[in-house]
């Protein structure tokens, strides 16, 4: 896959595309993900309880892999907010994408969160600009006050 775009939307969602072959299928899934731009505390708590869910009782024998797609498929469970159609049809659980190959699912994850990433940074630099703007127009305010008191 190309190098990843994000478009960043205004009610807070990222958009991302995929196009993938899955390594198990070796099926090419591709399809619009949007997602959260970021996850609230609410949703980290809800997150870590469903991962605590699907590792079940014996969680502590769980293995890497199986505590990493635990982690992929309820942190994705809480960001995607609109998929492809091939996500939802392979839910399991109310756990979209649970019955697609591994890599798929770990890519859209890397994705997401390559995507918060992307967002927090736009946040910011929406909040430099903002800040900017501000000190310019206090700067030209500041500048017509001193204009009408030497005319005074």
């Amino acid at each position: 896959m190309s190098k990843n775009k994000f478009q960043i939307n205004e009610d807070g969602t990222v958009t991302f595309r995929i196009s993938e072959v899955g390594d198990r299928s070796r099926t090419t899934l591709q399809g619009p993900f949007k997602v959260k731009g970021s996850l609230s505390p609410y949703d980290d708590l809800s997150a870590g309880r469903d991962m605590r869910q699907l590792l079940g009782d014996n969680a502590v024998s769980a293995t890497d892999h199986e505590v990493n797609l635990a982690y992929a498929l309820s942190q994705l469970r809480h960001r995607i907010t609109e998929s492809p159609s091939f996500w939802l049809e392979a839910s399991r659980e109310g756990f979209g994408g649970a019955d697609i190959d591994h890599n798929i699912i770990l890519k859209v994850l890397g994705l997401a969160i390559d995507a918060e990433v992307t967002y927090r940074k736009h946040l910011r630099s929406e909040a430099k600009r903002r800040l900017k703007d501000l000190e310019t127009s206090l700067n030209k305010y500041d500048e017509e006050e001193q204009k009408e008191e030497v005319d005074e």
